[in-house]
């Protein structure tokens, strides 16, 4: 029941069932959107895959979760804000599976 441990969970299970989906880079058409039972299924996606999975899960959980899309340094890019003790906190479950270290998240939109 603790939102900072459900939080945990819903991260560990991604970060740990789904694989970067690295063959599909660069030739998505720019209105792609997640297929979340094919996630689920496959078990691969990309980082909009992973944040809508994320946000999903933890918004079925009651936690309140933003999708959001912009740039994370120069690359266009998909993360989440979660609302833990009062405060929005970024997680990136992306970062994490592919070892990426980002310096600056520029957000655009958010879902």
């Amino acid at each position: 029941t603790d939102t900072l441990e459900i939080v945990k969970a819903v991260y560990s299970y991604v970060t740990t069932n789904i694989s970067y989906d690295y063959s599909v880079v660069g030739k998505l058409d720019s209105g792609y959107l997640p297929d979340l039972d094919r996630v689920l299924e496959t078990k691969k996606g990309i980082c909009f895959d992973y944040a809508a999975l994320v946000c999903c899960m933890l918004r079925a959980q009651g936690i309140p979760t933003k999708l959001v899309i912009g740039y994370a340094d120069y690359a266009y890019h998909a993360w989440n804000q979660v609302y833990i003790d009062g405060e929005w906190q970024l997680i990136d479950t992306t970062a994490l599976i592919t070892g990426t270290t980002v310096k600056r998240y520029t957000p655009e939109r958010w879902y």
